[in-house]
């Protein structure tokens, strides 16, 4: 595995870790009672809690396909992890407007297009990543990870501009990579601007 290779494994890894932890947030706090008084809470639970079970099934669907995927890198059989990540997209509550749901579909393009990385196929990479971006929503977590891997996809390319000898062309395309990471952070600083009002 080359260096770069490796680090998109990392990157990988840490989103994935990063989903799982989300998901696991998202259905703690469907099965709780945030956001009610100690009252409202107490009638709850006598009536049992109300949990989305159809968004709890999606987001549970979603999570084992990640677990396939990790399982078929870990058995080097990146086609097949490529597959289970794709099965997410082809799943019919993707339509649903939650936004837990939404924020999944994004980082499923997201881990799409660095699995394609992660084998060269820069072009495919792109394309997933293309679909992921033109989605409608607000800034989000997903979303600015959406503009790191673009930030990532460029970089790439730049790196087989510069065995090609095309100094020049590969710092306009580093310059770029740079320009989306940056989008990326701003996302992310306003979404944790947003947080703290």
């Amino acid at each position: 595995m080359n260096r770069w290779a490796h680090k998109l494994a990392v990157v990988g890894l840490a989103l994935t870790v990063a989903l799982s932890m989300a998901l696991t947030l998202t259905l703690g706090l469907l099965s709780g009672t945030t956001g009610c008084s100690r009252r409202k809470a107490d009638q709850q639970t006598a009536k049992g809690p109300r949990v989305d079970k159809s968004l709890m099934a999606c987001l549970g669907a979603m999570r084992a396909y990640h677990r396939q995927a990790d399982l078929h890198l870990a058995r080097s059989k990146p086609a097949q992890a490529q597959e289970a990540v794709g099965q997410i997209l082809t799943m019919k509550c993707i339509a649903r407007p939650n936004p837990e749901i939404q924020e999944a579909v994004l980082d499923a393009y997201g881990r799409l297009a660095r699995l394609h990385m992660q084998q060269g196929e820069l072009d495919e990479a792109a394309r997933w990543l293309a679909k992921g971006m033109a989605r409608k929503g607000p800034p989000s977590f997903f979303r600015a990870n959406l503009y790191m891997v673009h930030g990532d996809l460029l970089d790439a390319r730049a790196g087989a501009l510069d065995k090609a000898g095309k100094k020049e062309e590969a710092d306009k395309l580093r310059r770029q990579s740079i320009d989306a990471f940056e989008r990326s952070s701003k996302m992310n600083r306003q979404l944790l601007q947003e947080m703290v009002q």
